[in-house]
């Protein structure tokens, strides 16, 4: 049933099982999910793909560790684009960022080192993984230049839109 205007849970089974999809899915269909998880003890938190224009910066979260024994757990694999940044900030820090984001034209500057700070390179799948204490965090994908280590190319009428499909899960550290 949709809930409301752009989001709509699905019930799969008597049981309870539940997913949750943007915008209105079709009856009989189902959200799109780019990896297959396996029988892990990991929780997904999201499964999704995400489109970064050149230029701009995707903030994605805040996903909440509630354990200091946890960590969060990153899959992901790019298209279009050559590389993009990815970082972790905890929920100050990306406050901060997304509002100077929202506020200011052009990509918001990293108000602090990130927790992690990572290249993700088309046609070469990452994984990470990243031990954190009790909160809630960011993963913020950027496709400009001048904040992580990627330059995207600047040429006039070229916008090389980064196609990134991300997973993140909470679990045990390893």
């Amino acid at each position: 049933s949709q809930l409301g205007r752009g989001f709509t849970v699905i019930r799969y089974s008597e049981k309870g099982e539940t997913d949750f999809g943007m915008g209105v899915i079709a009856l009989g269909s189902k959200p799109f999910k780019p990896f297959q998880i396996s029988k892990t003890s990991k929780v997904a938190l999201e499964n999704n793909r995400t489109e970064v224009h050149q230029g701009q910066q995707e903030y994605i979260g805040g996903f909440e560790i509630t354990d200091d024994d946890q960590a969060l757990y990153f899959t992901a694999a790019l298209d279009g684009a050559p590389a993009v940044d990815v970082f972790v900030l905890a929920k100050g820090a990306g406050d901060q960022m997304l509002q100077q984001y929202v506020t200011n034209p052009g990509p918001a500057a990293l108000p602090m080192q990130p927790l992690l700070d990572n290249v993700v390179t088309q046609g070469q799948p990452w994984k990470g993984y990243l031990p954190l204490p009790k909160g809630i965090y960011y993963l913020i994908v950027d496709n400009a230049s001048g904040v992580g280590q990627t330059n995207p190319p600047q040429v006039a009428g070229d916008d090389r839109a980064a196609k990134l499909d991300y997973l993140v899960q909470v679990g045990e550290r390893q």
